[in-house]
């Protein structure tokens, strides 16, 4: 999206808005991590696996990563070939920049800091793994298979250097052979299953249970708030999932669930606020709800626990073989590493671009702040690739690491530019 938009409260109705509940691969990325859910973050991290990777001296790498990146860009230009977070034997990070040609040594130098990063050489640029991307998932549009699309999703994996095409194990060979037909350069993909589309998962802090519906409606829609925002530094409200609210656009209040995350054990309380910018019709699953008449408190704070919080840090960059925790109102907080920071999905016709990481998740977790081992705001928790309707957290039903996908608030706030998330 190249444009932004600007929010703009209608004259005469007093209301704000609140949020309620995106080697070492070599080494991290090849881990196999146990799904389990937590009541606090740390927990999730100890359970997962990563506190390991916790420590002051890996938090100076990842700290600049988003510089570094900046850097690589504007140095080696068209030679940029992603970044990725590596740990060696003593769970020491590193952050990797590829390049697809010999670069100014002064340069590399510069951007390795003294060791915090690498620069190595690969065979395809960042610029030619979005095109093809792009012409591959534009290639199987319309492309079915006994009625579901060939191609559910297709990915940059920055580490591999190559694209990853997904479709159900028994079309795989077929949606091999349309790729080589059309001429595609199979070096550079890899064909991976995914056993149908995402499924979008569905209380004011980052992580309240939040319920979509209507007094004049005896419908529901429950998930969870993820980040409390700020418009035009005056409003207050919070961003959550836009799928909580597009399937069904009469259950366009959001009120606090006092209840269980199922919709028999759903208790309505009070109304929070109304729905606003809806990036659901622009490819994008955020949507703001407001707080009608500034009743309730929206600070920048998320759950850490059972009624506890902690403080929401900025905005930072995305980067693969990072740590990723998101919270949700029916799995508390699960832990995983970053895959993907830019995967094009297809969702009943429609194109979204997500990041994906191996956290579980089910329905009512949508919507959920998602942030890095910093508490850094990264997104807001979308759905999973399952089959499986009771979801992908506890044991995964025929193996294998579970794989989510998340909003990146980037974009969502680069198209409504007076929108800024709500800090301490």
């Amino acid at each position: 999206m190249t444009s932004s938009k600007s929010i703009f409260l209608v004259f005469g109705v007093l209301f704000s808005f609140v949020t309620h509940g995106q080697t070492v691969q070599s080494k991290q990325n090849s881990e196999v991590l146990t799904q389990q859910i937590s009541g606090t973050k740390d927990d999730a991290l100890k359970k997962s696996g990563l506190d390991k990777y916790k420590t002051k001296e890996n938090q100076l790498v990842l700290d600049s990563v988003d510089q570094r990146v900046e850097a690589a860009k504007k140095n080696f230009g068209d030679s940029y070939a992603g970044s990725w977070i590596e740990y060696d034997e003593n769970n020491k990070a590193r952050h990797v920049i590829a390049v697809t040609e010999q670069v100014d040594a002064v340069k590399a130098e510069a951007i390795s800091q003294n060791g915090l990063a690498a620069v190595i050489y690969v065979k395809y640029s960042y610029a030619v793994l979005e095109q093809n991307q792009k012409k591959i998932f534009d290639f199987f549009q319309g492309l079915t298979g006994n009625g579901e699309p060939l191609v559910y999703s297709v990915g940059i994996d920055d580490q591999l250097n190559k694209l990853l095409v997904r479709g159900r194990q028994r079309d795989l060979s077929y949606i091999e052979i349309r790729l080589r037909n059309a001429g595609f350069d199979m070096n550079m993909i890899k064909l991976e299953v995914q056993e149908g589309q995402i499924q979008l998962t569905g209380v004011v802090v980052g992580g309240t249970k939040i319920m979509s519906s209507n007094v004049a409606s005896g419908g529901k829609a429950l998930c969870t708030a993820g980040f409390n925002i700020i418009i035009d530094n005056i409003y207050p409200g919070t961003i959550t999932s836009a799928h909580c609210y597009a399937p069904n656009t009469l259950l366009n209040q959001v009120y606090f669930n006092l209840g269980d995350m199922t919709i028999s054990g759903s208790i309505r309380g009070d109304l929070i606020g109304d729905y606003l910018a809806d990036g659901w019709p622009i490819g994008l699953d955020a949507i703001i709800f407001g707080n009608t008449n500034f009743v309730h408190t929206q600070p920048g704070k998320i759950l850490s626990g059972i009624n506890t919080y902690k403080d929401v840090k900025p905005v930072a960059a995305l980067v693969s073989g990072g740590t990723v925790c998101s919270y949700g109102g029916v799995n508390g907080w699960r832990c995983g590493i970053q895959r993907g920071v830019n995967v094009m999905h297809t969702y009943n016709g429609k194109t979204f671009y997500f990041a994906e990481a191996t956290v579980c998740g089910s329905a009512g977790d949508s919507g959920g702040p998602v942030v890095n081992e910093n508490d850094n705001a990264l997104g807001i928790f979308t759905g999973v690739a399952s089959t499986n309707s009771a979801g992908t957290c506890g044991a995964v039903f025929g193996g294998g690491q579970t794989n989510a996908v998340y909003q990146t608030l980037a974009p969502y706030l680069a198209v409504y530019s007076n929108v800024k998330i709500r800090l301490e």
